[in-house]
């Protein structure tokens, strides 16, 4: 193993090669990264290095938010019929597919351009079967208009807090007050159950929208952090060269 790179077992099966991570407080400027393909740098701060035979090709800021869960900080919203626990509806798996999809539009895997659409939308697929099955979330709750989902939400409670994982609305539905009905009655289930102190959802700084409606609902910015993708430069064999 390399001192200040951690292998990402799942990223490296997933994608069928080598990706690893940097804590930017411990990277060491001297480190061997040929082993790996692709890396992660996280930083919280506005920091710049340099990997010998890499090249920088995405950044992004993830930011998350929070709130603390109190009887008089729920977005009450008493007209939330139509949403309901996917375990208690029918459904298409597409119709979560196209949601996820919706969800991680500004996502690094999206927008880094070294990835595959195929790739993006793999990831996203097991992700959305994972929440179904209960690895990824422990509720996954839906917003259903003549039958089609329109929306979803899903979390998973670790250390008293509950951690929102995706969170999409048709694009065509946007913009009506349904993302706001999906958290109040995320917000309403999870005080019920006891036990849990926050929520906290992740997002990109990139995107405006989702932020200022996460801060309209209550919530504050709980840390930014910078991430970077280096991958490692591709020999003359691997870029078509003689």
């Amino acid at each position: 193993m390399n001192e200040g790179i951690e292998k990402l077992t799942w990223d490296s099966l997933f994608f069928g090669f080598n990706v690893g991570k940097i804590e930017f407080k411990n990277y060491v400027d001297s480190v061997s990264a040929d082993e790996y393909k692709l890396i992660y740098v996280f930083n919280d701060e506005e920091s710049h290095i340099k990997i010998r035979n890499f090249s920088k090709t995405y950044e992004e800021h993830k930011v998350v938010f929070y709130k603390k869960l109190r009887l008089n900080s729920i977005q009450r919203d008493e007209n939330i019929e139509d949403v309901k626990n996917i375990k208690n509806t029918s459904f298409v798996s597409e119709d979560l597919y196209n949601l996820a999809f919706e969800s991680g539009k500004y996502s690094r895997f999206k927008l880094d351009s070294k990835f595959t659409k195929q790739q993006f939308e793999e990831l996203y697929k097991i992700w959305i079967d994972n929440s179904l099955d209960g690895k990824y979330a422990e509720a996954l709750y839906v917003y259903i208009i003549k039958n089609k989902i329109e929306g979803f939400i899903s979390y998973i409670i670790k250390n008293k807090v509950a951690q929102v994982g995706l969170f999409a609305v048709s694009n065509k539905m946007q913009g009506k007050g349904i993302g706001g009905k999906l958290l109040s009655n995320l917000e309403t289930e999870v005080f019920k159950k006891g036990g849990v102190d926050y929520i906290e959802i992740p997002t990109q700084l990139e995107n405006k929208l989702a932020c200022k409606f996460y801060k309209s609902k209550g919530y504050e910015v709980k840390s930014v952090t910078k991430i970077n993708h280096f991958w490692q430069n591709e020999t003359p064999s691997e870029s078509g060269g003689n």
